[in-house]
């Protein structure tokens, strides 16, 4: 009886042990944020931090003179070196790290049932967007994998007839975008640091800023005015009087209802002449046209 009670508890052991592992598709852990940069013959390759090792995508390696299959049936991939092929046909030159982001989280790795083999052997892979990875040292099989520490370069040497650079290609620059401040400024700042800005007073376009901009003057422009006092207002060689209606501080206006036209000399206009000029009427003028009178 012992003995069954004690095989029933091993047998529970096991099956609990069992159920917590990783099922496929589940995040096993996320790529950090990395300056090391991976290189095939001084060309790079994107590549990710997993666990503090690099790794470049499988399928990213057709591009630098490697064969990649897919076999369906067994869910395996086979990478190997293309004799055919010496030059390299890189799709995209990787992006620079932003350093403020160094070690952060960055793409879920999932846990993946694909089993790839490098040049015959069993390799370590991950899947990272749906993309199998690949520790970049298992490639030494197809040549010669130094680590630089000068420039954080892990560098892989196809010596076979695989095109090679002379130098090390250059990252491309992170991706800016162009700011503006109400008071004429503009600032480039990295993409992902938009929105920090656009919280403290910059603008998107210059459109944005100058509105802003204009806003602010124009509800300065309003500010010695008030409903009910009289104002005028200079048409060069008549003067129209009239009693504030209402205040719009965003655009600048002032609806004024005129009650009187003079000429130069002070003479009263009626008839015609007032009503070409609206006496007797409500109509929104800008403030800066405006006298305010006592």
């Amino acid at each position: 009886m012992k003995k069954l009670v004690s095989l029933l508890l091993i047998l529970c052991l096991c099956a609990g042990s069992i159920s917590g592992y990783a099922k496929n598709g589940d995040i096993i852990t996320y790529s950090k944020a990395t300056d090391i940069v991976a290189y095939i013959n001084h060309y790079a390759i994107e590549s990710y931090n997993v666990n503090g090792i690099t790794c470049v995508g499988a399928e990213d390696l057709g591009n630098f003179g490697f064969i990649v299959e897919w076999n369906p049936n067994n869910r395996s991939l086979y990478i190997g070196r293309n004799p055919w092929v010496n030059e390299i046909t890189q799709y995209s030159i990787p992006y620079e790290t932003d350093p403020k982001t160094l070690g952060m989280d960055t793409i879920p790795v999932l846990e993946t049932d694909i089993t790839t083999y490098v040049n015959g052997m069993l390799a370590t892979s991950y899947n990272i967007g749906g993309k199998t990875v690949v520790e970049f040292d298992s490639l030494a099989t197809f040549g010669k994998v130094e680590w630089n520490p000068d420039f954080r370069a892990l560098k892989l040497w196809v010596e076979d007839g695989l095109e090679m650079l002379t130098y090390m290609q250059s990252l491309k620059k992170l991706p800016t975008k162009t700011l503006y401040s109400a008071d004429g400024r503009s600032i480039s700042v990295l993409e992902n640091e938009v929105n920090d800005y656009l919280n403290v007073g910059w603008y998107a376009t210059k459109d944005e800023a100058n509105a802003v901009k204009q806003q602010a003057a124009n509800q300065k422009a309003v500010q010695k005015f008030y409903v009910g006092q009289n104002v005028m207002q200079n048409l060069f060689v008549l003067c129209k009087y009239g009693v504030v209606d209402a205040i719009d501080a965003n655009s600048g206006k002032i609806k004024v209802y005129w009650t009187e036209i003079q000429d130069a000399y002070g003479n009263k206009q009626k008839g015609m002449t007032g009503m070409m000029y609206g006496l007797n009427s409500s109509v929104w003028v800008d403030a800066a046209n405006l006298t305010p009178l006592r």
